[in-house]
């Protein structure tokens, strides 16, 4: 949906947004942090008369990480998909649920501006933007004003170089969400 229709409206988003936080918060709740969340591992479908009802899949990831995490770290192994990864994530740092909430800024970025935070020419320029840039205003793609500024700042708290400056967890954010 974000390549055929994004920069989507607002109000849709921040729908789509709220389903993903309490699908984390599952999650996070079990002390299970997805650490690949993209487009791609969410679901959009129709549920009874709603539409818009989004699913997270592939927790896939998280298994391994959980059967072998320190000998993948000692092998080098990288795991992730380089334009949602957290700064901590890139940098193989200690995560938590704030990784993945870092991911979920990426993709509300995404469907707000139809570009992507930290576009690059190659993978590895994209995991140095991920740690030195920050995005870009919506206003470099977007009509200034078409996304209320609540929700700009709620997106930019999500990209956040440091965990500790986002939102603490899921139910935080969507607090904010229902509040924008």
């Amino acid at each position: 949906i974000i390549d055929q229709a994004a920069p989507l409206d607002p109000l849709r988003v921040i729908h789509i947004a709220r389903q993903i936080c309490g699908s984390l918060g599952e999650a996070h709740g079990q002390g299970v942090i997805h650490r690949d969340l993209k487009p791609s591992n969410v679901l959009l479908t129709e549920h009874g008369e709603q539409q818009d009802f989004a699913k997270v899949l592939d927790f896939g990831l998280v298994k391994l990480l959980a059967e072998d995490a320190e000998e993948m770290t000692k092998s080098g192994l990288f795991l992730g998909s380089p334009n949602y990864m957290s700064p901590e994530q890139i940098r193989s740092n200690r995560i938590d649920q704030r990784a993945d909430l870092y991911s979920l800024g990426v993709i509300l970025y995404m469907a707000l501006t139809g570009k992507s935070p930290f576009k690059r020419n190659s993978s590895v320029n994209v995991l140095l933007a991920q740690l030195e840039d920050d995005p870009p205003p919506f206003s470099d793609f977007i009509e200034a004003g078409s996304i209320p500024n609540s929700l700009e700042w709620l997106v930019h708290i999500l990209l956040a170089k440091k965990p500790d400056d986002r939102f603490a967890d899921v139910f935080e954010l969507n607090r904010a969400l229902k509040a924008v």
